[in-house]
């Protein structure tokens, strides 16, 4: 059997669950997850009774003891081809430890991991519990936009915060690529980094005369009700449902972005998404990064 070590937010997890259950799927190999009490006594990290829920109800979980485990670590950052015994060569336990950010590990499977999760049914929910709640989205008119803030302020060697430079660009070429420049700008930040994000808002605004016409709307001020909580998984799945992405240096939005099934009328009748040409900070070093995008995702520099 194979399981993998999951660790991180998220973004994190998600490419983790996906790598391992495409590998088993490709492999007709029995796979489980580690039944681990620093994931279920961390709220913030138990994403199991919420996004996973649907994955959990299919899916074996098993606490580990004295089994014999044989540790695979991820080669390097970029995409590299899993070589895992298979089952009639040994009986041990194969855990995978490592990130595995790239979309390579599972694309070939993506319609049947989404099934797994049932997508169409968690953004059914999400849509559901906004309307519900009074919060209104022209999903078909407007695009996400992320800040990617909180820890990354006192780690930019590692992951820098992205500069207005990008986000200006990116909504100049989103108005070039689509020839609209009425859309809704909806951006998503940690309410705690409300001030820093205000402020590169209005920086934004009026460094480029060519985004006048777009509204800018925080994702925060769309809940007016206090007594809502509207968890950051649901975050993701309100990206994914906007017609076009601009994502921060962040699993987060990636994520966001890669569930993103554009299913309005446009002339490339596909959703537009818009990255950063620089993801890590000077001290990760140089990484091989061409198979974290998508090739049809569009790298903007500045």
């Amino acid at each position: 059997m194979i399981t993998i070590d999951i660790r991180g937010g998220l973004g994190n997890q998600l490419f983790q669950i996906f790598t391992l259950i495409s590998y088993s799927y490709n492999n007709n190999l029995p796979y489980f997850f580690e039944d681990k009490d620093v994931l279920r006594d961390n709220k913030k990290l138990d994403y199991w009774n919420t996004i996973f829920k649907y994955l959990k109800d299919i899916s074996t979980f098993k606490k580990l003891t004295n089994e014999k485990q044989i540790l695979l670590k991820e080669a390097e950052f970029h995409y590299t081809p899993l070589q895992l015994p298979l089952p009639d060569e040994s009986k041990e336990i194969h855990k995978l430890f490592g990130y595995y950010q790239s979309y390579k590990y599972f694309d070939m499977n993506k319609d049947y991991l989404f099934n797994l999760l049932n997508l169409e049914t968690i953004k059914n929910e999400v849509k559901l519990k906004m309307l519900s709640s009074n919060i209104e989205i022209d999903y078909s008119n407007t695009v996400s936009l992320h800040f990617r803030v909180g820890d990354y302020a006192k780690l930019q060697e590692y992951h820098p915060l992205m500069p207005i430079q990008y986000y200006i660009k990116a909504l100049e070429t989103l108005i070039e690529d689509t020839g609209k420049n009425d859309w809704n700008v909806l951006y998503f930040f940690e309410k705690g980094d409300i001030l820093y994000v205000n402020e590169q808002i209005n920086m934004i605004k009026s460094n480029s005369r060519i985004l006048d016409e777009l509204l800018f709307i925080p994702f925060t001020e769309n809940n007016n009700d206090s007594t809502i909580i509207i968890d950051d998984w649901e975050e993701m799945i309100i990206m994914s449902l906007c017609h076009h992405n601009i994502i921060a240096n962040s699993t987060f939005s990636w994520w966001a972005a890669y569930m993103n099934k554009c299913k309005y009328n446009c002339d490339s009748n596909d959703t537009l998404i818009y990255y950063p040409a620089k993801w890590f900070g000077y001290r990760i070093g140089n990484v091989k990064m061409d198979d974290l995008f998508q090739e049809k995702w569009k790298k903007i520099c500045f």
